[in-house]
């Protein structure tokens, strides 16, 4: 998907402005661009949620819109749209999905006394992305590691190819990984919302012609 200016803001702050000039002189050159360019044009964008937040920020406000002219914003319409467009046969309850805390105490990622003390600790400052081939059992082992009542468990699309997908995901979201203590790239994230981390899923999911099925949620 390729996105053009659907209008023109009046914006205040001077580093939305500043970002917003090099968006406006990128497209008067190459007319659209996809969602993977503007966030390369905005990465230095002066804010804690960098260059994705910012496009994202313009999705939402309709001053960047899809080049056919669905505004991203209006993913109910476009997913409607894609699920008759889809060919996706399976039946398995596998998928990508979301995770993130509901508390502000930080907690471990998991509960297994080997590794309790010594693993990663997340609140609600951090968003996991992650894939299943059971969906409604990984939940059951949020609920396990965090208690039912400290995390939300949220599918966003069925496939099957979760390996893959769940890999150009994280190659989208890199700068946002959180450093386990033993140094290796984790699936967690900081820095980024819930929201932002599910619209980058669905983009790289269209963009990578993935056959998978969205699932309704609080985010579309």
């Amino acid at each position: 998907m390729k996105y053009k200016i659907g209008k023109i803001p009046r914006i205040r702050a001077s580093h939305n402005k500043e970002t917003w000039e090099k968006v406006e002189v990128e497209l008067a050159k190459i007319g659209s661009a996809t969602f993977d360019q503007l966030v390369f044009v905005c990465k230095d964008h002066k804010h804690s949620a960098g260059g994705l937040g910012f496009v994202n920020y313009c999705i939402d406000n309709g001053w960047l819109v899809s080049k056919e002219g669905i505004s991203k914003s209006n993913l109910d319409e476009k997913q409607t749209t894609k699920k008759s467009n889809q060919i996706y046969n399976g039946g398995s309850d596998s998928g990508i999905y979301i995770a993130f805390l509901l508390t502000e105490s930080y907690m471990p990622v998991t509960r297994d006394p080997r590794y309790v003390d010594t693993c990663a600790k997340v609140n609600n400052q951090n968003v996991k992305i992650g894939k299943t081939v059971n969906l409604k059992r990984r939940k059951q082992d949020y609920w396990k590691d965090f208690d039912a009542h400290n995390v939300e468990f949220i599918p966003i699309a069925l496939l099957d190819d979760i390996d893959r997908a769940e890999d150009a995901i994280k190659k989208r979201l890199d700068q946002y990984r959180l450093v386990s203590p033993k140094g290796g790239k984790m699936d967690w994230l900081t820095g980024i919302d819930p929201m932002s981390v599910v619209r980058a899923s669905y983009d790289v999911l269209e963009s990578g012609a993935f056959k998978y099925q969205a699932v309704k949620n609080k985010f579309i």
